[in-house]
């Protein structure tokens, strides 16, 4: 289903959604490409040379990945010349499953999906092996894999930053590291620094292998290179139904940064709460400059909006309590609002001096609460406790009832019948108020069940 073009937040939150799913599928593409690899050179032969003038078929891709899985990473051109033939390398690179030019992006993006505290400096900087090949950046123990790398801006003394990997982002490491290892062998052998990176690339076909960069997608460098273009939308076109927006808007809006402001808005939609937000983002403390750095200026001020009219809510319901007028004053939406008012108003602790006046031991004052339920009452809460309770006696659906709206029904039944049974002339006066104003329209569209 497609949202209309004026619905800036819908498209917001649609964006966060889909970025994961998106990733996800990119990523197993870019990993069955080495499983490929393997099992096409148990087919193979691997080649000696003399393919100087050979075409891709007449090589062959099994005597190819054969032949790779022998000699390893080889980038020079005199070496494919004689050995991959007179082929396009772009394709035999694919064949082979290299970390081509973008090809670990989408792991990219899982890692900072998954922890939104990891940022592009922070997987730019980090180092997987020492001098003697050990790893220091990827660590397993028994408590779990961790990363281990620094982000600068947290300053000297917080810059070391130790990021716990679940599972499945412990797959996707070992997914690189295998998919980066020949260009990192080749490295090594060659006593280039770079292979202690976890992030290598080949370019975009069979070169020296560097450190992976992220991509720049947008407009003008997609105008000067078309074919780039052409060749993503390609890529992405299976996942172009998860997209609120076309392949190549959808290409000019990502990136590592946008994916982890996506992360914290995530957090904050689910949390209501900036302070989880900047958790989740790694900050070292809250920064109140965070919600507008991160949040898309309408839903900000959507839920600017919204907590002014939550507090503006709690005002009215704490001021109008003992006003039989409540239900008129506020609308209470949900009935898990409802029960929260009511659970602070009407059920209240009896202060310990009245509770228990004579300073009986506890087990004996114990006994003698068991059976008894203090409730505070007044006029408001009547009023809201009697229109519930008719709302859910009338009511056309009585299956669909929620628990918490039959559990105040009781309880306002039984009050009731307590009040008149009684002889507190007060209570029976709040009683009769109560039900002169007693409203069931009020309650009847909160008191079902939601679906799950």
């Amino acid at each position: 289903m497609r949202l209309p073009a004026y619905s800036a937040s819908a498209k917001d939150i649609c964006f966060i959604w889909a970025q994961p799913f998106i990733f996800r599928d990119w990523r197993i593409s870019a990993d069955l490409e080495v499983f490929f690899r393997v099992s096409l050179a148990l087919e193979g032969t691997p080649i000696d040379g003399g393919a100087w003038k050979k075409s891709f078929a007449e090589v062959g891709p099994a005597n190819i990945c054969a032949t790779f899985e022998r000699d390893g990473f080889q980038p020079s051109s005199h070496y494919l010349n004689r050995h991959y033939g007179n082929c396009n390398r772009s394709q035999s690179a694919v064949i082979l499953g290299l970390p081509t030019s973008e090809k670990l992006f989408p792991y990219q993006c899982l890692l900072v999906a998954e922890h939104p505290e990891i940022t592009g400096s922070f997987l730019q900087n980090l180092i997987l092996e020492d001098d003697n090949g050990d790893y220091i950046g990827y660590v397993k123990s028994e408590t779990g894999a961790k990363l281990i790398g620094y982000k600068d801006r947290r300053g000297r003394e917080l810059s070391e930053q130790v990021v716990a990997l679940s599972d499945f982002t412990q797959t996707l490491i070992e997914e690189v590291i295998e998919i980066t290892q020949p260009l990192r062998d080749y490295l090594r052998r060659n006593g280039d620094p770079a292979c202690k990176e976890l992030f290598l690339t080949c370019g975009t076909s069979i070169s020296s292998p560097v450190g992976a960069n992220f991509p720049n997608w947008n407009r003008s460098k997609f105008n000067a290179t078309p074919s780039n273009l052409e060749e993503l939308r390609v890529q992405f076109s299976p996942y172009e139904e998860m997209m609120e927006c076309g392949i190549q808007e959808f290409l000019e809006r990502v990136s590592l940064t946008s994916l982890r402001a996506s992360c914290g808005v995530a957090v904050y939609l689910r949390t209501k709460d900036v302070t989880e937000m900047a958790k989740a983002l790694g900050h070292a403390k809250y920064d109140p400059s965070l919600l507008g750095r991160y949040l898309p200026e309408a839903i900000l001020a959507f839920f600017q909006t919204r907590w002014i009219r939550i507090f503006q809510r709690s005002f009215i319901c704490e001021a109008m309590k003992d006003s039989p007028y409540l239900l008129e004053a506020t609308t209470f939406e949900t009935m898990d609002e409802l029960h929260v008012f009511l659970k602070n108003h009407a059920l209240r602790d009896i202060p310990s001096h009245l509770r228990n006046p004579e300073n009986k031991p506890e087990t004996a004052q114990s006994q003698a609460r068991k059976s008894q339920v203090y409730l505070s009452i007044d006029v408001g809460i009547m009023t809201a406790l009697l229109s519930l309770e008719a709302a859910v006696n009338t009511s056309e659906q009585p299956y669909q009832i929620c628990g918490r709206a039959k559990y105040w029904a009781d309880i306002s039944r039984a009050v009731s019948e307590e009040i008149e049974r009684g002889s507190d002339s007060l209570l029976k006066k709040h009683l009769l108020v109560a039900k002169s104003h007693c409203n069931p329209s009020r309650m009847d569209k909160i008191i079902y069940a939601t679906a799950a």
